[in-house]
């Protein structure tokens, strides 16, 4: 893959921005129920609403950049969810109610969910159909470089200091903010120059195909979902973790990635990208059909190692396959559509993951996941079907075969 100018420079950012987010907002479950003692079917709901809104965010950050552009959406995204996480360690500080702080959450998943889409067509720009997954892929490790790190310190932290994570959050933000200011250049001559309208956020979903992918998507996304709400209190409420042992969990996940990403990446360029979609899919199921099985926390690592691979498989091949179907000038339209398709899925997951643990979970503990498997066997046969609609190079496939 050849050199793009800015691409490295984007890569620390994604590190320090995941590196900040991780730090805090997966302990915000936690803090809600465990400190604020707000039930897990509540939790759920907040999460949920949460995840739409970032679905929301998405896709007004994606037609966004197409109207205004990358770099100017890029910065938006951080500077505004600075402003939310440290409106977020304020109220946590001086004990406001519950409810405002879920109200800042909601707003910093809304506008910091602008940069996601922006990124993602910055790169597309800038890179060949068979040359993404790999960029994206690099963007993966650098998401994970951040989430290999930040929970582990998180979860020490949370047992002294929520409000100290968010104001990391908010500085990590601010410092990704000025490192786009100063060193991502514009992208020439793919913006759009049509009135901005809410109701364009939905365009590309006119493309039939596209539509059938976002989806298929969608339905995945609930089952990746699970990872960071339902996981987090499974382990601390059903196997009696600590926060300390769930964030060397989400180190796990963050180191695999960081080690496995590009090379799985580079390996994967020689296939369909739904082969990708379909064999990560199938991984998702196994490991999630383990984590309901877990007897403690070893077994649990092993059962998130699984999840990892099959997370490792899918994530920049969603991404690439999104970038590959979008026309020249409607490359951030297509990719906010599937954020937002995305994002729906991750809101569904933790409403239908903290409902099942709260109703489902007292009586059978495995009876949460194996539905969570079964959804994402239902992914891999969705891929599946696509694959015989998509030509070789919108597969990400140098030539037709």
């Amino acid at each position: 893959m050849k050199t793009v100018r800015g691409l490295w420079l984007l890569f620390g950012c994604q590190t320090l921005l995941a590196a900040g987010l991780s730090l805090s907002f997966p302990f915000f479950a936690l803090y809600l129920h465990r400190d604020r003692g707000v039930s897990m079917s509540v939790v759920g709901v907040c999460l949920s609403i949460s995840f739409l809104m970032t679905a929301v965010g998405q896709g007004l950050g994606g037609e966004l950049a197409d109207l205004v552009g990358r770099r100017r959406v890029l910065m938006f995204g951080l500077f505004s969810r600075a402003a939310a996480a440290l409106a977020i360690a304020c109220a946590m500080w001086l004990q406001w109610p519950a409810p405002l702080i879920v109200v800042f959450h909601f707003i910093a998943s809304l506008v910091g969910n602008f940069y996601d889409p922006a990124a993602r067509s910055w790169v597309a720009d800038r890179t060949h159909e068979d040359e993404r997954i790999k960029a994206y892929g690099i963007l993966r490790i650098a998401e994970n470089v951040g989430w290999a790190t930040g929970p582990a310190f998180g979860g020490v932290m949370a047992e002294t200091s929520y409000p100290l994570l968010f104001a990391i959050t908010a500085g990590a933000c601010v410092i990704g903010g000025i490192a786009v200011f100063v060193g991502i250049p514009e992208s020439s001559g793919v913006l759009r120059s049509d009135p901005f309208q809410f109701r364009s956020v939905l365009k590309a979903g006119e493309d039939r195909r596209f539509l059938n992918y976002s989806l298929f998507l969608l339905l995945l996304s609930v089952v990746m979902a699970q990872l960071v709400v339902s996981l987090s209190i499974f382990a601390t409420t059903f196997l009696h973790l600590s926060e300390r042992n769930v964030g060397l969990l989400f180190t796990l996940n963050g180191a695999m990635v960081v080690l496995l990403q590009y090379p799985v990446s580079a390996g994967l360029t020689r296939y369909r990208l739904t082969s990708g979609l379909v064999a990560g899919s199938v991984l998702y199921a196994i490991g999630y059909l383990c984590v309901g099985f877990a007897g403690g926390f070893a077994a649990l690592c092993a059962a998130m190692a699984v999840v990892t691979l099959g997370e490792i498989s899918v994530a920049p091949g969603v991404i690439s396959l999104a970038a590959n179907l979008a026309p020249t000038h409607e490359k951030g339209r297509y990719q906010g559509f599937s954020g937002l398709m995305r994002q729906a899925g991750m809101a569904l997951g933790p409403l239908t993951g903290c409902y099942a643990l709260q109703y489902v979970g007292p009586r059978w503990a495995a009876g949460p996941w194996i539905g969570v498997s079964v959804l994402g066997g239902a992914a891999a046969a969705g891929f599946l079907v696509l694959r015989s609609s998509l030509t070789a190079r919108e597969e990400g496939l140098p030539e037709d075969s």
